[in-house]
Formats: C-alpha cells, structure tokens, sequence
C-alpha cells in the first residue's frame, strides 16, 4: 500500500503543510484527495474521503480542488496577464457563446469583475511589476523562474476554488522565492477562507512559520498531524532531541528516516 490507514481533517481558513521524505506518499496523497489520482487494475482508492460531510463521488473533488504540480506548461508569447485571464475565460466560457441584449449590462459587468480579480491577484502575487511581459521558455527570454513558478499558481487558482493543493511546487526556486510563494498560498487562505495544502522537501525556518498545521508522512503512514508549533514538543515527549543547530524540518525529516533514533 502506498498509503495506510489515514485519517484527518482539512480546515477552510487554514494553510497546511505536508512533510515526508521521498516516496514518503506525499504526491499520491495530494492527488487522491484533489481528485486527480485515477483507479485502474493496478490501482484502487478505499475509504471515505468527504467535503463539508458529502463524499467525494457525488461532489467531484477535480471541480472543487485546484492541484498546482511540479511542472510549468505556458505558451511562451503570452504575457503574465493574458495567462491569467485565458485561465479564467477557459475555466468560465466567458465570450464563448452569443449573449442576448437583455443580458448585456450583466455580462459586461461579470467581465468587469474578473479583470478587478485577475489585477488583485497580480498585486497580491508580487507579479504586477512584469504582467506584461511574455512568460518565455528555454528558448526565448521571458519572466524569471520563481515568477514563471508565481504565474502557474495564479492560473492554477483562477475563479479561487475552495481547496488548493500544491506538490513540491518550490522546487528550483531560491529561498526569497519560496518565500513569496508561501506568502501568496498564505494570504490566500486566511482572507478567501480557502483550504491549502502544500507539499514540501525541505523548508526553510522561515516557510515554516506560515503555516499553521503541519501533516507529516512516513511511508505512507501519517505519524504526526496538527499545529506547526506542536510538532517539535510531541517527538521531545518520544525521546527524540532537535539539536539547537539543526532547524524544524530538517530535525522532523531526520525523525522519519532510517537515521532517526531517540
């Protein structure tokens, strides 16, 4: 089994971070709970997963759910801003079909709101200062790699759905990045009220003080949920020592390898 016998909750309003070694479970978990995670012969999802008391089969987790991956995939020519908005027209059918002219004033209106978004989300993101430059690619010159990181995000959140999960998106970027990013997926939660999980290898101190729960994995098995502060103190009372030296993830990640030892 990939993963054994999990059980928690998921707060609106709250930032949670998963923490694990490699092929601890982490992207699996993310995938099986944001609905991307398909059953086949090889594979099978057992047990009650709900949103707000109602199972995930009748709900559509991948509707609710906005799953961020490791991965960037832009067109190249499109500025900062025009990603943004065609992920908002794709995810809405805005201008796809002819509107009556009774509906006019409402339509314009609804288009009005979107554009007020998608600059509020430029602002919050830190992205305003290059929403109209090109996104790039290997080949041509665009936005930096923690902005083109940035802008997958904002795609990825556009219409704000109620729960977000992000696997390892950090990855490649530095520590002002990571930052940045974490205070985006932060402001996110605790003003919209949304529900945020995010996967990470090894963060800094800094990053960790954003988030207010922590979930940690251990080949499949969760071995330690709830707040972030709590963390350090549960493993003490278990007869594991953070050395004054050594930071919170790297002491909890020492906790859950073969090296760990009381």
């Amino acid at each position: 089994d990939i993963l054994c016998n999990l059980t928690g909750t998921l707060r609106p309003g709250r930032m949670t971070m998963v923490l694990g070694p490699p092929g601890s479970g982490k992207s699996t978990f993310m995938k099986v709970l944001s609905g991307r995670a398909e059953e086949s012969s090889t594979a099978r999802i057992s047990g009650l997963v709900t949103f707000s008391g109602k199972d995930r089969r009748s709900v559509l987790p991948v509707k609710l759910c906005s799953f961020i991956s490791q991965t960037d995939e832009h067109h190249p020519l499109l500025t900062v801003r025009e990603t943004v908005l065609f992920a908002q027209r794709c995810l809405y059918g805005l201008d796809q079909f002819p509107v009556p002219p009774e509906n006019m004033e409402s339509h314009e209106n609804l288009l009005k709101f979107w554009r007020i978004q998608t600059e509020l989300a430029l602002v919050t993101s830190g992205l305003m200062p290059v929403a109209n430059q090109i996104i790039g690619n290997e080949l041509i010159r665009g936005v930096s790699g923690g902005q083109r990181r940035r802008t997958t995000c904002l795609e990825m959140i556009s219409g704000f759905p109620p729960a977000v999960f992000a696997d390892e998106v950090t990855n490649g970027l530095d520590s002002k990045s990571v930052y940045g990013l974490c205070s985006t997926y932060a402001l996110l939660a605790k003003s919209f009220e949304k529900t945020v999980v995010v996967a990470l290898l090894q963060p800094p101190p800094e990053v960790m003080e954003l988030f207010n729960e922590l979930i940690l994995f251990c080949k499949g098995h969760i071995v330690y949920q709830g707040p972030v502060s709590g963390a350090v103190p549960h493993f003490e009372s278990l007869g594991y020592c953070c050395p004054e030296s050594m930071d919170m993830a790297d002491f909890l990640l020492q906790v859950v390898s073969s090296t760990g030892r009381p």
